[in-house]
């Protein structure tokens, strides 16, 4: 069976391959039409889970939508790499 590629990961001189990138999952199950069905998402770790429909995409309903998502996620890395540039530059990140 053959292994699979290396993972690329950005450091102070550009890319370099990584094995040891944690792999991670996430399901989402749609049940329904688009208008009246609804669905469920939850991440591998659970450490989080939650529904979203048509309402909670193009309207103002419960839940959440894939832009939340993916907003969240974005933020989150964004903060996580600028909190690294910050200290490779010799801040001291208090918050």
């Amino acid at each position: 069976m053959n292994a699979p590629p290396p993972r690329l990961s950005l450091n102070g001189e550009g890319l370099e391959r990584r094995q040891d990138t944690a792999e991670r999952t996430a399901k989402a199950v749609w049940q329904g039409n688009l208008k009246e069905g609804a669905g469920t998402v939850a991440l591998g770790s659970g450490s989080f889970q939650g529904r979203y429909s048509f309402q909670s995409r193009f309207e103002s309903g419960p839940g959440t939508n894939p832009e939340e998502l993916i907003g969240a996620a974005h933020a989150a890395c964004f903060s996580m790499a600028l909190a690294g540039n910050l200290a490779r530059g010799g801040a001291i990140i208090r918050s």
